[in-house]
């Protein structure tokens, strides 16, 4: 989790597509680790429903057992596209 934290804070991350079932665990791990609630929220989509795509972490299927990490554009990229 500190690896996807890092991300977050570089204000680089757009999205991480993660399997819902996932997302219940990184939820419970940063709860017991005393993180803020309304952070976590805004952090992974869990428990909102899958078809909500809402926050950093989303459920995509297929994502059991790895995820994409997807980072926003770079301002001088112009092929690139969010």
């Amino acid at each position: 989790m500190d690896f996807i934290l890092c991300l977050v804070d570089s204000g680089q991350l757009e999205y991480i597509f993660v399997n819902y079932p996932i997302q219940k665990l990184m939820q419970s791990y940063l709860l017991k680790q005393n993180k803020d609630e309304a952070f976590v929220s805004k952090l992974i989509q869990f428990p909102n429903p899958v078809e909500k795509r809402v926050a950093y972490i989303r459920h995509e299927p297929g994502h059991d057992d790895h995820m994409h990490i997807r980072f926003v554009c770079p301002k001088n990229s112009p092929n690139c596209q969010e």
